[in-house]
């Protein structure tokens, strides 16, 4: 009969420490920002862009909740969401987290960074990809022209072209 108690006893003790358990394994659980930025370029190099773009939205949310002194991460993120967008063809969608890529990275950097010229290259695909980069459109004109003593020339050559400078 103590045998029968103690394994009663221990049984019920193991279910009660499951219990209490199971909360915290079905909970959903908190991926971080880097956890989300890996999951977005690891579908991006594997050329799946539609689960690329849904892991890009969810670290760029993420990456806005960070604090303020982490603005980079969501100018990385919206850099990425902004090539996953080009790369499907979206280019209304890709504008926008570019433009928004451009401001936090001059915000951080100034204007004549290279890590700023990365967001004027991002928006310069999307313009051109998109047939905007002859429009009247200021923005475009500045992709190219800001990035000049970062290009070789043969690429400096080819913006004045088609700025006919």
């Amino acid at each position: 009969m103590r045998k029968n108690m103690k394994r009663i006893v221990s049984i019920g003790l193991g279910v009660l420490l499951a219990l209490t358990c199971v909360p915290s394994l079905f909970a959903g659980k908190t991926v971080s920002w880097k956890e989300l930025n890996s999951k977005t370029t690891g579908y991006y190099t594997q050329q799946k862009f539609m689960k690329a773009a849904g892991a890009g939205r969810e670290a760029v949310a993420a990456a806005r909740k960070l604090p303020a002194g982490e603005r980079a991460k969501l100018a990385i993120s919206l850099g990425n969401l902004a090539m996953i967008y080009t790369h499907l063809g979206k280019f209304p969608e890709a504008e926008e987290p570019a433009k928004e890529e451009l401001k936090i990275r001059q915000d951080i950097f100034g204007k004549e960074n290279p890590e700023v010229i990365t967001a004027w290259n991002h928006l310069a695909i999307i313009y051109t990809l998109a047939g905007k980069l002859k429009k009247v459109n200021p923005d475009a004109e500045q992709c190219l022209l800001q990035g000049e003593p970062f290009w070789k020339k043969p690429m400096v050559k080819t913006a004045r072209k088609i700025f006919r400078r």
